[in-house]
């Protein structure tokens, strides 16, 4: 599959131009997922936008039977967002750290002296263990 942003040249040969547009390079997308769509060779499309211009191709992926993913801001129109199967806004994708409630790592020295928590992966790493001694990490962290 290709995937290249919008407002990108064409190969040669395409009957598109090498740059016509925001609105025809739209378009040209919109041909190009339509087709994709049709081969049902995959099993849903992501549509990344906060505008409503990729209302009516969500809904034609839709139709086809496909999965659409969009993602978008806050101020995305709610015919866009209604039109996908699922919409995740990107404010919550986004990390705020709050300074005042942030947790400081403790040191190496602190994390050793701490005899709870140094009882505590022993046991785990002893439960976990075979008969040889040695434990594969991902069964001592469940």
């Amino acid at each position: 599959m290709e995937v290249r942003p919008a407002g990108t040249f064409h190969p040669a040969g395409s009957a598109v131009p090498l740059y016509c547009g925001e609105e025809c390079d739209r378009q040209c997308n919109d041909n190009r997922c339509n087709g994709l769509a049709y081969t049902k060779s995959f099993d849903g499309f992501c549509l990344v936008s906060s505008d409503s211009d990729f209302t009516r191709l969500a809904s034609r992926i839709r139709e086809e039977g496909l999965l659409v993913y969009g993602f978008g801001e806050k101020k995305t129109p709610k015919a866009f967002v209604s039109a996908c199967d699922k919409f995740i806004f990107t404010e919550v994708l986004r990390f705020q750290e709050d300074v005042e409630s942030a947790v400081k790592p403790k040191t190496a020295n602190e994390l050793k002296r701490d005899a709870k928590l140094v009882a505590f992966l022993r046991s785990a790493l002893e439960a976990a263990s075979d008969d040889s001694g040695w434990a594969h990490l991902g069964a001592v962290g469940k």
